[in-house]
């Protein structure tokens, strides 16, 4: 049998999880029943319609849309949620939320078509539950072993710990479908915020979910702001662990002012919108640290080690306040 573990390979080697949070501008979340094969699209025809959709539709168009696959306690198989989540624009604090109970997969397909003729006018009304949060852990252990051994256990634990905090109305865990990064299993998504956390435990979730407490551990789980590119997210959590919790509500905008060609130096810029339009603009260089370069298996499946570069933030300044 095979022991090898990426998820344990990765934490040894300490590999930091920052900057591999997916930048993607769509999500489709949908309610489907365990248990998932590994490739889930092609284990039930009713995934057929929704397949030639996005052949269909979506792919000529070009749209950035991320399917995952949800189940959690209060899930039914005799229907399903479809969550769509959109990308912010301007000075973004997240993700904007539509929801809706379908009764089978298939009707996912009209409601995806009215999005994306006109998604500012799907987007326009909050969504009731744009206050509440959605937590999914990656449980898709058919995909990678590491998302069963950390990712199922954790889930339950979350459940439970939810439960215990009395935050059943404001926050749902999900069982998820593969969402990248097994190798920080137990991994998870945050939304509206779109945050991505891997080798998290009850007390780093804990701290997630009342927003209280140092901020120490976002070193050790923080995967990244699946709103900014990798660069940016390095520079991102250097932020918000210098202004505490409050960053969470800061609209914030982004630019890679300058990097080379091989990828290993970069000019970030995030400007940050407080309170009363308040504006404060941050740069800072991200740059390769070959002397903490590693090389690892990514996923169970990977037969071969690969390298990993590892990054450092440096010269960080404010630039302007107004």
């Amino acid at each position: 049998m095979n022991s090898f573990f990426c998820a344990e390979s990765s934490r040894k080697l300490g590999e930091d999880p920052i900057g591999w949070g997916v930048n993607t501008t769509y999500y489709l979340l949908l309610e489907y029943a365990q248990p998932w094969r590994e490739n889930i699209l092609e284990s039930d025809p009713q995934f057929i319609p929704l397949l030639k959709f996005y052949q269909t539709f979506l792919a000529p168009r070009k749209i950035q849309i991320r399917p995952i696959f949800i189940w959690g306690e209060s899930s039914s198989k005799d229907r399903s949620r479809a969550i769509l989540l959109k990308q912010e624009q301007g000075f973004i604090r997240g993700y904007k939320r539509q929801e809706f109970t379908i009764s089978k997969l298939a009707e996912a397909i009209p409601i995806l078509e009215t999005c994306f003729t006109d998604s500012d006018s799907f987007f326009a009304t909050t969504d009731s539950s744009q206050q509440q949060r959605d937590i999914l852990i990656c449980t898709h252990g058919t995909y990678d072993k590491c998302c069963g051994k950390y990712g199922k256990p954790f889930y339950r634990q979350a459940v439970r710990l939810v439960q215990e905090l009395n935050l059943e109305d404001r926050v749902r865990i999900w069982q998820a479908t593969h969402f990248g990064g097994h190798r920080f299993a137990p991994t998870a998504i945050e939304f509206p915020g779109g945050r991505y956390y891997g080798r998290l435990d009850e007390a780093s979730l804990q701290s997630l979910l009342t927003r209280q407490g140092d901020l120490d551990f976002l070193k050790k789980v923080y995967r990244g702001w699946g709103v900014l590119p990798a660069p940016v997210q390095i520079l991102e959590r250097e932020l918000w662990y210098r202004h505490g919790w409050q960053w969470l509500d800061y609209g914030v905008d982004f630019q890679i002012l300058d990097a080379n060609k091989d990828e290993t130096f970069f000019r970030c810029q995030i400007t940050a919108q407080q309170e009363g339009d308040r504006q404060i603009i941050y740069t800072a260089e991200i740059v390769e640290d070959p002397t903490q370069n590693i090389h690892l298996r990514g996923g169970c499946k990977v037969p071969t080690a690969e390298r990993y570069p590892q990054f450092k933030l440096q010269n960080l300044s404010q630039t302007s306040s107004h």
